[in-house]
């Protein structure tokens, strides 16, 4: 089941390529029956970069990897033979074949990340991450292969393991020798961007496929996307971990219920899970609705705490552990000091006078 996602504030595509981040520039260590695109060259369009997260990584002749960050490569692939039509309820309908590329989001010389981004810059240097190019037209070579184990099964690739595949989208003219720019059709699909550091509950919608298929006998989910998101290594403790826990299901605190809160944690006071001082002059349940940071700043699970005069305690909550680095100071008991009585007070309760 999708999460939900809780209202945040919204970032438009170009909000989110816009957005400073790493550069990328920098070296460092209906149904209907799909058919594989026809080799050679086409025109395209880059409508897609999502980040997946941290992922675990095949081996390599035998040896292991270490898991890295992957992102997900759409183009939309936009010359004639790269059309289809069909119908749906008598509406005809038109689907352009893609290409899909995940690669380990790698920045060294010879990482296939790194070769990719280099082809779609093309010389342009002053792009510093390749989501500056979403919706940029290229022209892609598209290349054939058969599986080793099975022979009858084919795949689309771009490129091969000699050729990346992508270049600008321009051809060279026989008669002048001069670079020609081609006149390549827009996307006819929306842009789709995702940042793991910047996630929006629009972005992450955008990613959600509904339905499901049958592969070697067992019904699996086409939501591929947010599913692999959601499982990949980086995700407890995530932007966007807290982006989609969300606070709908805490009801409102009541007007004569109060928790109040301190501007500094007094040394040795009584904590609840968030760090808050718990203060209550007569017995109380409150509902704490408001989210407060946790040491590593960012915002924790809602708890619910329970406060009498005698005694304080923390009633049990589901919390993200991977999110706090230090426990909630224990609950002290509220000691309260008697008042002494006297003799002559003593005996002046049974109605006797002594001088």
């Amino acid at each position: 089941m999708v999460k939900k996602v809780k209202e945040a504030e919204e970032l438009t595509v170009q909000e989110l390529i816009d957005l400073d981040g790493e550069d990328q520039s920098i070296e460092t260590g209906g149904d209907f029956e799909r058919t594989l695109p026809p080799e050679g060259e086409t025109l395209a369009r880059f409508v897609e970069y999502i980040e997946l997260g941290l992922q675990p990584q095949r081996p390599y002749m035998g040896k292991e990897k270490a898991p890295a960050e992957e992102v997900s490569l759409t183009f939309e692939l936009l010359s004639p033979d790269n059309m289809h039509e069909f119908k749906v309820d008598g509406e005809t309908r038109q689907v352009n074949d893609r290409m899909f590329v995940t690669v380990a989001k790698k920045l060294s010389g010879r990482a296939k990340f790194k070769k990719i981004f280099d082809a779609m810059r093309y010389g342009r240097d002053d792009i510093k991450h390749i989501k500056r190019m979403l919706g940029e037209a290229f022209i892609l070579d598209i290349k054939h292969s058969t599986s080793k184990t099975d022979p009858s099964k084919v795949y689309a690739n771009i490129g091969n393991k000699d050729t990346i595949g992508i270049r600008g989208p321009f051809t060279t003219n026989l008669k002048t020798r001069k670079q020609v720019k081609e006149d390549v059709p827009e996307a006819t699909i929306p842009l789709k961007i995702f940042l793991q550091d910047h996630p929006t509950k629009a972005s992450w919608d955008s990613l959600f496929i509904d339905g499901e298929y049958e592969k070697d006998g067992e019904t699996k989910s086409k939501n591929f996307l947010q599913n692999k998101i959601l499982a990949s290594l980086s995700f407890a403790g995530s932007t966007l971990e807290t982006l989609l826990d969300g606070t709908d299901s805490i009801p409102a605190m009541e007007e004569d219920e109060k928790v109040e809160e301190a501007d500094e944690e007094p040394e040795q006071a009584p904590v609840n899970a968030k760090g808050r001082n718990i203060t209550s002059k007569k017995d109380v349940t409150a509902s704490v609705v408001k989210s407060a940071p946790a040491p590593t700043g960012k915002p924790v699970s809602t708890v619910r705490t329970t406060v009498s005069p005698s005694k304080q305690t923390v009633a049990p909550a589901k919390l993200n552990t991977s999110m706090l680095t230090k426990a909630a100071a224990p609950v002290q008991e509220k000691k309260v000091a008697k008042k002494k009585t006297s003799t002559k007070d003593a005996f002046a309760a049974i109605g006797l006078n002594v001088k």
